[in-house]
């Protein structure tokens, strides 16, 4: 049943964590991810990646992440994270 579920993910520094363990799983129809910012070097004790992604915006490192578990796996990106414009599609 979830796998033709929309899910939608908000904020990526604690987020990034449930986005891999949802594409682990396979678990979801489309994933979309929401995020403004960049990775900061203080952001590096809540995201699991390395420092060569730092200046990298959070949306761009989770879904290439996502895509070394399944390039098959449908990701939409708000890389400027949920704004008036977007909150409907979202």
């Amino acid at each position: 049943m979830l796998q033709n579920k929309i899910i939608g993910i908000i904020g990526l520094s604690v987020g990034q964590s449930v986005a891999i363990s949802l594409a682990m799983e396979r678990c979801f129809g489309e994933l979309r991810i929401a995020d403004f910012d960049t990775l900061d070097l203080s952001n590096m004790n809540r995201i699991r990646t390395g420092v060569y992604n730092i200046g990298l915006k959070k949306s761009w490192i989770v879904a290439r992440e996502i895509a070394e578990i399944d390039p098959y796996l449908k990701v939409t990106l708000y890389n400027e994270g949920i704004i008036e414009d977007n909150i409907n599609d979202f």
